[in-house]
């Protein structure tokens, strides 16, 4: 397909600029910085006319060479088309399925994603930078926050959580600790200034900054959640429900990429059947997937979104529509 490489202030002015140039149905093939941390680059190719990179199933590729057993590259195929994954990802996932020596779908799925997209846990360890989660409003972000700080007290650690938010009154004050923990975590609430929070909290203590909701359409949450960014010497991390729609997805976690993101952690798994759009979003903005909520307890534990887990994750979904498995995470459960 023809190819060719925008700059511009961010990926939709990009997009408008490569629509103009291939008509509605371009995919984005790359997408970083700018020279010098200014906008960003994008790499576009014009997608066929009659459907685009989330449109239905393409032709594949011929391969010169196929070892993977015919019925398990189909019920690959089949798991991708539920899920609703983009097109041109579908079909990179299975010409890589289909030449990796291996007749069981699932390990055949997670090496074609150990391949294709990036997987890389979230650093807990002690003296590391805090962990600011940012995302949409009702992500959860907040129960995240909670999940993370629980474990690290679990493990015998102290841990603090921030909830920063520019409304509101009574910067750094101190709130209750959470009914769930112990006097290893403590709680601070942020108004004006992240630092002055930051440094108020145990300097031994994991640090999890619960950012208040950004909505990803409007420049003066993005031109905030930037300045919060730059300010702060923090690890950035998008946090996006499972289950959205894969287009709404994948535009979301490209905007939150040029802010400099690059982990993408994901919550609901446990209430979502379809996760076209964190493979959308992960494939598209170039994030690496690392954690996963599967309940709304803070006692339960992140998820380790390896690609064996995640292939575990969308086969066993897959066939529940079929056989009406009642908790697909439980087919995934020890593989974190």
């Amino acid at each position: 397909m023809p190819v060719k490489t925008y700059h511009a202030e961010d990926t939709q002015a990009a997009l408008l600029l490569a629509q103009e140039d291939f008509g509605e149905n371009v995919e984005i093939i790359s997408s970083e910085p700018g020279p010098g941390g200014r906008g960003v680059q994008v790499t576009f190719g014009a997608g066929d006319t009659d459907e685009d990179a989330f449109g239905i199933l393409g032709d594949l590729e011929p391969e010169a060479t196929k070892f993977c057993a015919a019925n398990s590259v189909e019920e690959i195929q089949q798991t991708l088309i539920y899920h609703g994954a983009p097109r041109t990802l579908t079909n990179r996932i299975l010409s890589s399925a289909e030449i990796i020596e291996e007749d069981l779908p699932t390990v055949a799925l997670a090496a074609a994603f150990d391949a294709l997209l990036k997987f890389e846990p979230l650093p807990f360890k002690r003296g590391h930078k805090p962990i600011l989660l940012i995302g949409p409003q009702g992500s959860g972000k907040s129960m995240s926050a909670t999940k993370m700080a629980c474990q690290a007290v679990a493990e015998g650690n102290k841990a603090a959580i921030i909830r920063w938010s520019e409304t509101g009154a009574g910067a750094g004050i101190k709130v209750p600790p959470l009914k769930t923990a112990s006097d290893n975590l403590e709680e601070i609430r942020a108004v004006s200034s992240l630092n002055y929070a930051l440094g108020s909290a145990n300097t031994k203590a994991l640090k999890v900054i619960d950012c208040e909701g950004i909505n990803p359409y409007s420049k003066t949450h993005l031109r905030r959640l930037e300045d919060l960014i730059k300010s702060a010497d923090t690890l950035p991390v998008l946090v996006l429900a499972s289950g959205g729609e894969p287009r709404e997805c994948a535009e979301i976690a490209s905007i939150f990429a040029d802010l400099g993101v690059k982990y993408l952690l994901t919550t609901r798994l446990d209430a979502a059947r379809r996760h076209g759009g964190l493979l959308a979003a992960a494939d598209i903005a170039g994030l690496k997937i690392c954690e996963g909520s599967s309940s709304n307890l803070p006692s339960e534990p992140m998820m380790k979104m390896n690609a064996v887990a995640l292939a575990r994750l969308l086969i066993a979904n897959s066939k529940g529509a079929e056989n009406g498995l009642a908790d697909p995470i439980a087919a995934i459960r020890g593989m974190s």
